[in-house]
């Protein structure tokens, strides 16, 4: 039973949360349909009323895995180009953190982008980050703290 009230309150969190940081899994699923994720990130999509925001790491993998996606690479454009999804550079203004965060969970391994992404939710806490990588449920923020994630590795 307190596990149940706990879910629906993590639920209605994760709902309310007014930042969204995008990682490369459910942006790449959500443009193609094949990907394994789509319809869970559908879901996700129409659950949550938040800002959507990534890092230029994370574009460029997406670009990469939409290039053997029919219309893929369109679709992404299209996303960038009607606002749907903001772009952040914090390498830029968080070149240590990053690469300290890189070099801490190398063992995982810590790809540049979830780095990048880290560094954003360390400027927002209040914010979700949105993965279907299992290594986000590994990261904790500089705290220690476990991330405010959305994933399906969650129930």
């Amino acid at each position: 039973m307190v596990l149940e009230i706990f879910q629906r309150i993590l639920n209605t969190w994760k709902i309310l949360a007014k930042i969204a940081f995008l990682d490369t899994g459910p942006l790449v699923s959500f443009i193609d349909k094949r990907e394994y994720h789509h319809t869970w990130i559908k879901s996700v999509f129409s659950e949550i009323d938040a800002s959507l925001k990534t890092n230029t790491a994370v574009i460029t993998e997406a670009f990469f895995l939409l290039k053997r996606s029919n219309r893929g690479e369109e679709g992404l454009m299209k996303m960038i180009n009607s606002g749907f999804l903001e772009i952040q550079d914090p390498f830029s203004s968080n070149q240590r953190f990053v690469l300290d965060v890189m070099n801490k969970y190398n063992d995982v391994p810590c790809a540049f982008a979830d780095a990048n992404l880290l560094a954003m939710f360390e400027n927002d806490k209040n914010s979700v980050i949105i993965s279907t990588d299992s290594d986000f449920l590994i990261y904790r923020d500089s705290q220690g703290k476990k991330l405010n994630l959305i994933s399906p590795y969650l129930k």
